[in-house]
């Protein structure tokens, strides 16, 4: 089942996290673009074909499997060792031998195994890896494909690079060795796509913004989107947050997120989760303050 990066109506919450999880399978065109061994082709068509399968029969009835996510299947096959029961054999004959290949590669990664498993990505079997711009490309709505590259083009134009990163679904820029800008799959709560701009130190990046010709428009930015601690989600109890440093951003106090240091929707409330022409003008406003920012640094 191919997953359209464009759909927005969903028959339940459960339908949209699998299709959350079904737009980021790999296209085998792609997946399979660095693997000239030809059972290896095969053994690795076959795993695609079944995964194809099994998101089809999850979405069509999510409560199939106990209620199980992909992500949750997929954990399973890596603990069943080379005979997962519910792999169809006499179909799939070669699927044991290649599933336990692929996991053992997606497992040397540093994390984020079930992401090269449930995609479906095999570049992991070749000798050399990379994830591309295009990776993230094919996950997204056409309208925040032309908000990614938009920003991507401002990045490029600083002279910022493109570098691998360690989570699958993160793409960082570095400017002269630090973080620029973090491009991001968000939850399916939120939008699709999340536009990080680290910040470093707060009151460095205020002080640069404030003494912009535009100071006013960059601050309000700042208060509404400066990512705020909110208790992991509000697991936790307020007292218990792991920010406890409330800071004064022209008069509003936001208590700044310790695991999300930057300007983005991650932690954004309910009623703000669309990306606008105004948000892309304004984040790379950031972006331009950052790249002050960085080079006072050198």
């Amino acid at each position: 089942m191919q997953f359209d990066p464009n759909q927005t109506d969903f028959p339940s919450p459960r339908h949209r996290a699998i299709w959350d999880e079904g737009r980021r399978i790999v296209p085998l065109e792609v997946s399979l673009a660095d693997i000239e061994d030809t059972e290896m082709l095969e053994g690795c068509t076959q795993i695609f074909s079944w995964t194809q399968e099994c998101f089809a029969a999850l979405y069509a009835d999510p409560y199939r499997f106990a209620g199980k996510t992909p992500r949750d299947i997929f954990r399973l096959l890596g603990k069943t060792g080379e005979n997962p029961d519910i792999v169809d054999h006499q179909e799939y004959p070669l699927f044991s031998k290649y599933f336990k290949l692929l996991y053992g590669a997606a497992d040397k990664r540093k994390v984020n195994r079930l992401d090269y498993l449930a995609c479906c990505d095999f570049r992991v079997l070749a000798p050399k890896y990379q994830r591309s711009f295009d990776d993230l490309l094919r996950t997204l709505p056409d309208s925040l494909k032309a908000y990614a590259l938009e920003m991507n083009e401002h990045a490029r134009t600083k002279q910022a690079k493109l570098e691998p990163h360690k989570y699958y679904c993160h793409f960082r820029y570095k400017y002269k060795k630090e973080d620029l800008m973090l491009l991001r799959r968000n939850s399916w709560r939120r939008t699709p796509l999340d536009i990080a701009i680290p910040y470093g130190d707060l009151e460095r990046f205020l002080a640069i913004a404030e003494a912009q010709p535009d100071k006013d428009a960059l601050v309000s930015y700042i208060q509404r989107e400066l990512c705020a601690c909110d208790a992991c989600n509000g697991k936790k109890k307020a007292a218990d947050r792991c920010s406890k440093q409330w800071v004064d951003i022209d008069g509003v106090w936001r208590l700044p997120a310790l695991c999300h240091r930057d300007i983005s929707k991650w932690k954004a409330s309910k009623r703000n989760l669309e990306y606008s022409d105004y948000d892309i003008q304004m984040l790379k406003r950031m972006m331009d303050i950052r790249v002050i920012q960085i080079d006072k640094l050198k």
